[in-house]
């Protein structure tokens, strides 16, 4: 899975380079990025992630299709109170617990836009790529971990506003979905996106 991710990665980043050549609009869209978790991360960790941040950037086909690749980064904590872990030596350790979830996701997104990008444009749009998920237990000065890649896609929608010329202001959500494999566990959760996107 983490092969398939690596190709599709890397077909989209050629794509966006042969693409710029032709193409007369780019964009970049930097943003604040929450976190909320679902299925086996909120098992992990039942706390929203509020540290959360991301990067887009991509080509215009035309004034309806995008194609791009974007990175984020979401942190989910909380304070598990009395934990034991038990490791595959038979030693149990046991104290005051915190749980942390890492995850960066890196796809390859598309995006079709409604309406001709004056006003109000909803959009929608799907990505593929790969997920980096780390899920730590801290007990005392002890640091238990799990981290691995794992194959990832995402619907999201979302809306952005003009506030000037070549910059837009936006808001959209996206579920994250991350398949399991032998080192991670499958993931899921909802993200909501605020930023700015720059076109040029």
């Amino acid at each position: 899975m983490k092969t398939i991710a690596q190709k599709l990665l890397y077909t989209a980043v050629l794509g966006l380079l042969s693409g710029a050549a032709f193409s007369q609009t780019g964009y970049t869209t930097i943003h604040y990025s929450p976190a909320f978790p679902l299925g086996e991360n909120a098992v992990a960790v039942n706390r929203s992630g509020w540290r959360g941040a991301g990067v887009e950037t991509g080509i215009f086909l035309s004034e309806r299709f995008s194609l791009g690749v974007s990175a984020n980064w979401h942190v989910f904590y909380n304070a598990a109170g009395a934990t034991s872990v038990a490791t595959r030596d038979n030693a149990t350790y046991s104290g005051r617990g915190y749980r942390y979830v890492n995850a960066v996701p890196l796809f390859a997104t598309g995006h079709y836009y409604f309406g001709n990008g004056e006003r109000l444009t909803p959009y929608v749009g799907v990505g593929a790529g790969t997920i980096y998920r780390r899920y730590d237990i801290l007990v005392g000065n002890y640091d238990f971990r799990r981290s691995g890649w794992q194959f990832g896609l995402f619907p999201e929608a979302g809306l952005q506003y003009p506030v000037g010329r070549g910059v837009r202001l936006g808001v959209n959500a996206r579920y994250n979905y991350g398949f399991g494999n032998g080192n991670v566990a499958r993931s899921s959760y909802l993200n909501a996106n605020v930023g700015l996107t720059f076109t040029y």
